[in-house]
């Protein structure tokens, strides 16, 4: 009875031990990877990117669900835009790069193209054995510098816990071989660096364009600093001056004081949006609650605005302070809608 016993437990353990689930779906494959799609036309978000990309899928290769960073590029493209860094290659001590991947001997004497990112982003999730397509500009990989994601684990019990991120590296060796002159004749491998050269074309008869990406840096830094800065000042400041007021109030005031108080309303659920997205690690693509919080910081601000034009045909302490205040925020919600 024993010998029988101890049979049908050899028999049923190897069984058992099949049949649990391991945590990787495809033992062949790393538990989270990126997979080489094609090279195809894509939209540029920027004069300075190539009209040719490399499209990618992110397969989420384990049981658990992983969350990206991703936004809305707004050019029409399938798939989605995933914020990415762009990383020269180089020499790593004591370590190997792993795939076989040759180490950079010196920096790269040309100066890496800027990957994709946000202060505020939406997100979205990857459930087990799918994967997610995107693109990236085609010069975001060169022999020297490679292209990075990040993610993380949905893990349901996590928690109020800060969960750790992973990251993805995309190489150039992870073109496939016979692509990487198709990519090189965009524009031209410098044999001494290895560097690729990449020539935006330009349609026939078209002009350059006016700005650069000088003047687009400068207006960006001057968007920020005016969001961020001097609309946080003035909406400070227009307080002060209505407590400190010396002047009779009149109709135009108070509607001046109406409007900006609306937009002093719409700064703030934009600040407090703004925390909760970082608490909670990013709303997630198309988000039904963050859609209404646009809808209503867009109705805030436009609602001061009307309230603080009319107001600002007589003298009063918010005659400039309203509609400025308003004027900011909605610009504010405009940027941030476009982003989604």
């Amino acid at each position: 009875m024993l010998v029988r016993i101890a049979a049908l437990l050899l028999l049923v353990t190897p069984c058992l031990l099949a049949a649990q689930k391991s945590f990787v779906i495809d033992q062949s494959k790393p538990y989270v990877y990126l997979k080489f799609d094609h090279i195809g036309a894509r939209k540029p978000l920027s004069p300075d990117e190539p009209h040719k990309g490399l499209w990618l899928r992110l397969v989420n290769n384990c049981r658990i669900p992983i969350v990206v960073a991703i936004f809305n590029p707004g050019t029409g493209d399938p798939g989605v835009a995933v914020f990415d860094e762009v990383i020269p290659v180089g020499p790593i001590k004591g370590l190997m790069i792993p795939g076989g991947r040759p180490e950079q001997t010196e920096s790269p004497k040309e100066k890496p193209p800027e990957g994709y990112s946000s202060e505020v982003s939406s997100t979205t999730v990857v459930t087990p054995g799918e994967d997610l397509l995107f693109s990236v500009p085609l010069n975001h990989v060169s022999p020297s510098w490679h292209m990075q994601v990040r993610f993380k684990l949905q893990l349901s019990d996590a928690g109020r816990v800060t969960q750790p991120e992973s990251i993805l590296a995309f190489y150039w060796q992870d073109i496939p071989e016979t692509l990487r002159e198709e990519v090189a004749g965009i524009g031209s491998v410098d044999p001494k660096t290895g560097n690729l050269r990449v020539t935006v074309p330009l349609a026939a008869n078209a002009k350059p364009k006016q700005w650069s990406g000088v003047a687009q840096s400068v207006l960006l830094v001057l968007f920020v600093a005016g969001i961020y800065l001097v609309l946080p000042a003035a909406m400070v400041w227009g307080w002060v001056r209505w407590l400190k007021r010396t002047q009779p109030r009149s109709w135009p005031s108070i509607l001046s004081l109406i409007g900006f108080a609306l937009g002093t309303a719409s700064g703030l659920l934009a600040i407090s949006s703004v925390l909760y997205a970082h608490a909670i690690g990013g709303f997630p693509f198309y988000d039904p609650l963050l859609l209404r919080i646009y809808r209503w910081g867009a109705l805030l601000s436009l609602s001061g605005t009307v309230f603080a034009l009319i107001g600002v045909w007589r003298p009063g302490p918010l005659r400039w302070h309203a509609p400025t205040c308003a004027v900011g925020t909605l610009l504010f919600w405009f940027a941030a809608a476009m982003g989604e």
